[in-house]
């Protein structure tokens, strides 16, 4: 059997996240409860850790060491979105990734290590992306994914063999969560002390006193039955959120936490070739309904670095209607990125282009939505309702027909039509337009393109007269 099967365990993944989000300082003792009633510590920091505080202590008996202490519960939800994330960012590594909640992950590598050269640089790659995120990992590479499990848990190293698994201890088997405490209690009573003990006995007596659930686990652990796994699919929106230790008081304060989360957005947008125009905040308080901020952009961007300086003004204008606990950034409306051929020069053909969607973005955020206003072509045969000014986005292309047409057209159209004598030097034309009966504004004109002098002007020809509608530069 040949290694097939990887497992990632991140132990202090709710915890490093809360910390990291919150800024909270190292040196103060923080504990984590967990979800339900339970008032058992489940996990500390090491400041905690050296006042004496352990995992599953009871909270008073923790007060008492370290009445500093400050205790957080757990929240489900948000150890599922961080567990979600960390599953997004495994994606690079393996095709096929299946989350193991609460804190694990499995992905299949039997078909990668081809692609990264084996084992040991797989292994380096996985160190050195996770270092940058900050929790501590685990990992674990099996033949079968509850081999994988137990070696990371267990701190064993990778093997396709499952002998050096059987010395493995009732306790190490319950931390790879291989047991519960019921069966460990019912093997301690029959005298099993290791794996390999559980191995030799009868599978039908097995199965009578510890469950068909054991029977089965040992038959996928072995190999010798199917372990099916669901597969993680990437959700539609990202949803990321911030839970504070303490309220947030100031709006700069939300800039920390919200790095980080536009860090996974980039990466989130990055892996998909995709980018955003529209950032919705969402602001819980304590004794207020929600705050919702929008941060929309004039073109879509998907860098960490523009991200966060574009978000950075957005909250130097923002005031905060009372303190917040937790932030959530959310991305529903998503943009495809043109594909960009770049030279061999320094500088590529299109960096004109990104620095003018770059400028336009940072005025929209300096500015109020309804002072950044960009001309909006309309499908619209009459010259005077042809274009508009608009505080969305416009098109970013014209289909070449209606570009061939406005090129005969000039860009200087006057406020009203002013009245002229027949023109003598007729350029091009006529172009009749006979349009606008459905809206009560009916036009019917015959423009042409005339020289006056050493000007270039547009003009028509209507029952009234001719009259001066355009200027060619």
């Amino acid at each position: 059997m040949t290694l097939r099967w990887l497992y990632l365990l991140f132990p202090d993944l709710y915890l490093h996240n809360l910390m990291a989000d919150a800024a909270h300082d190292a040196a103060r003792p923080l504990a984590l409860l967990p979800a339900g009633n339970s008032q058992h510590i489940s996990q500390c920091n090491a400041a905690a850790h050296q006042a004496g505080v352990e995992a599953d202590m009871p909270l008073s008996a923790a007060l008492c060491l370290c009445p500093e202490l400050q205790a957080v519960r757990t929240d489900p939800h948000q150890l599922h979105r961080l567990l979600q994330a960390r599953a997004l960012w495994a994606g690079q590594f393996s095709a096929f990734v299946s989350p193991d909640p609460p804190q694990g992950l499995w992905l299949e590598i039997a078909s990668m290590l081809r692609l990264f050269g084996g084992w040991e640089p797989l292994q380096q790659r996985l160190q050195q992306s996770a270092g940058t995120e900050g929790p501590v990992m685990l990992s674990g590479a099996g033949a079968t994914p509850l081999a994988a499990r137990l070696r990371a848990c267990c701190g064993l190293p990778p093997g396709s063999d499952q002998h050096d698994l059987q010395p493995l201890s009732l306790a190490q088997l319950q931390q790879g969560r291989l047991l519960d405490d019921e069966q460990v209690l019912t093997l301690q009573r029959l005298g099993v002390r290791t794996l390999a003990d559980i191995l030799r006995l009868p599978q039908s007596g097995l199965a009578s006193r510890c469950g068909l659930s054991l029977q089965r686990d040992l038959s996928r652990l072995c190999g010798h039955q199917a372990h099916p796994l669901p597969a993680f699919e990437a959700p539609l929106t990202f949803v990321q959120r911030a839970q504070f230790i303490h309220e947030v008081e100031h709006a700069n304060g939300l800039l920390f936490p919200l790095q980080r989360l536009l860090g996974r957005l980039s990466d989130f947008l990055q892996r998909r070739q995709l980018s955003t125009r529209l950032l919705q905040l969402t602001l819980s308080h304590r004794r207020r309904p929600d705050s919702e901020w929008q941060i929309r952009f004039a073109h879509g961007e998907y860098r960490q670095p523009e991200l966060v300086f574009l978000c950075r003004h957005f909250l130097e204008q923002q005031r905060l209607p009372a303190p917040v606990q937790t932030l959530t950034l959310t991305v529903e409306e998503f943009v495809s990125r043109g594909e960009k051929q770049h030279t061999l020069l320094a500088s590529p053909p299109s960096a004109a282009g990104d620095d003018h969607h770059q400028l336009l973005n940072r005025l929209g955020t300096r500015l109020q939505p309804q002072q950044l206003l960009r001309l909006s072509a309309i499908p619209d045969p009459r010259p005077e309702q042809s274009a508009r000014l608009d505080i969305q986005q416009a098109q970013t292309s014209l289909p070449s027909q209606q570009r061939t047409d406005m090129a005969q057209r000039p860009l200087w159209l006057l406020a009203q039509p002013q009245p002229c004598p027949p023109p003598q030097q007729v350029v091009s034309g006529p172009e009749r337009i006979c349009s606008g009966w459905w809206d009560e504004q009916p036009v019917r004109r015959d423009y042409y393109v005339v020289l006056s002098g050493r000007r270039l002007l547009w003009v028509f020809h209507a029952p009234q007269g001719w009259f001066i509608h355009g200027l060619f530069s």
